[in-house]
């Protein structure tokens, strides 16, 4: 079995956030006319029913590689023993994944057609700040773990 240093590990997880901010562009490149028309009012008939369509699919990848990520950070966690070092750190850590899991999920689950566009835009606000907020508040002291602190 390959072992690889906990610094080459903390850039995989820098790398896979650049990968998650990537994929949030595909979300926003689902409905290019957001920021002008900013709701559904002036799409065609069966318009928005489409834009749902191809919203699921792109949003159900990235709810798929956000529960990849959030496993590999996981398995991090037990593979360097850092329950043993910040239980309390690494538990919150978890809770804020099945959180953004959850709140993913319920947001895929009421997407509407005639609001799909403002929901869109809503989502990527959200999962932006979460993003943000999820990096400097936990994936940052894991790098640190990771680095022996």
């Amino acid at each position: 079995m390959t072992v690889i240093p906990a610094e080459l590990m903390a850039e995989l997880i820098d790398e896979e956030h650049r990968l998650l901010l990537h994929k949030l562009a595909d979300v926003e490149a689902v409905c290019p006319e957001l920021d002008v028309q900013g709701d559904c009012t002036a799409c065609t008939v069966g318009e928005p029913e489409a834009c749902i369509d191809r919203v699921t699919d792109v949003l159900l990848d990235l709810l798929a590689y956000f529960v990849e990520h959030f496993r590999y950070e996981e398995s991090l966690m037990k593979q360097f023993g850092l329950d043993a070092v910040a239980k309390e750190s690494c538990d919150r850590h978890r809770e804020d994944h099945g959180q953004i899991a959850e709140g993913f999920a319920r947001i895929i689950a009421d997407l509407n057609p005639t609001t799909v566009r403002p929901q869109i835009s809503n989502l990527i606000a959200l999962l932006r700040r979460w993003l943000d907020n999820h990096i400097s508040s936990h994936d940052l002291r894991l790098k640190e773990l990771l680095a022996g602190g």
